[in-house]
């Protein structure tokens, strides 16, 4: 088989589980009530969170797992629901957008490891793993498909919210 055959191959077979996986962890997610709402109603925001976030995005303006600068989010590396007294700390924020490469959901996948209801507690070392491998599509398909997996697989310590 040639190489961009192969690669040909890699790549659907990626998609393909991704697209499984999504699938299977988003099934029972309600689009409409995104994961922030579904605590903002219990849990109440610092007044300080706004801008808090727009100095976190001028720091660090690009996303961290794919260098993208558009669509993002300033994701809570221990999230605000699990830990509200870590809500406007630096050191615990990490900027993740919605529209990597390919598509990819960085935000969701990387820092939810492909379900909201879900956190990921490797986000900082996923997202830069995934980093090294941003310009190529092949490589951060296949690392956004281990960071799904291992939720699926019941590998990590993923914590539910």
């Amino acid at each position: 088989m040639s190489d961009k055959r192969r690669a040909l191959v890699t790549f659907l077979s990626l998609v393909v589980i991704i697209g499984i996986a999504l699938w299977r962890s988003t099934r029972h997610f309600d689009p409409i009530n995104t994961h922030e709402s579904s605590f903002a109603a219990t849990e109440s925001r610092s007044s300080a969170w706004p801008s808090v976030r727009e100095s976190h995005l001028q720091l660090h303006p690009r996303c961290a797992a794919c260098g993208g600068k558009d669509k993002l989010n300033v994701h809570h590396i221990v999230s605000f629901s699990v830990d509200p007294s870590l809500e406007l700390e630096s050191s615990n924020l990490i900027t993740l957008c919605t529209n990597g490469p390919g598509g990819i959901n960085c935000h969701l996948v990387v820092g939810h490891a492909g379900n909201f209801k879900c956190r990921n507690p490797s986000v900082v070392a996923d997202a830069i793993r995934m980093k090294k491998v941003a310009s190529s599509l092949e490589g951060y398909l296949f690392e956004a498909s281990v960071c799904i997996s291992r939720r699926l697989c019941g590998e990590g310590s993923l914590d539910e919210h």
